[in-house]
């Protein structure tokens, strides 16, 4: 399947968004908005990855992250999520998935953080 990747890119919010090509119509998206308080610059808050449900297992998600990642370490920004299933992934599966991108929890337990890594002049990890 044929798809478009349209991807804002704000001072305040991130958004990335896959569009199947041939009928224009969403397939999934992936938020992130700053992080509002004193002393947490440069954070931004993961408030929603989504695929619809007949795209799923398809890795569209993984698609939707890879691009987010490449975003958040060239603005040099870190995430907070918190994990909330409501889909079809349990919260291990979820904490499985996020690990795979650096996601750790934090030290409370209550969150996971991702902090922005340095890309070389390539856009490849060191």
């Amino acid at each position: 399947m044929k798809y478009i990747i349209k991807i804002l890119n704000l001072q305040q919010q991130i958004s990335v968004h896959i569009f199947n090509r041939k009928v224009l119509s969403l397939i999934g998206s992936a938020e992130l908005s700053e992080f509002l308080v004193d002393g947490c610059e440069n954070k931004f808050y993961f408030s929603r990855l989504f695929v619809k449900p007949k795209f799923r297992r398809k890795k569209f998600a993984h698609t939707l992250m890879r691009e987010v990642i490449k975003i958040i370490d060239q603005r040099k920004i870190d995430i907070i999520l918190e994990i909330n299933p409501y889909g079809d992934l349990s919260y291990k599966q979820l904490v499985k998935f996020y690990q795979k991108y650096n996601f750790e929890l934090n030290d409370d337990g209550d969150c996971f953080i991702r902090k922005h890594q340095k890309l070389k002049e390539n856009n490849y990890y060191d």
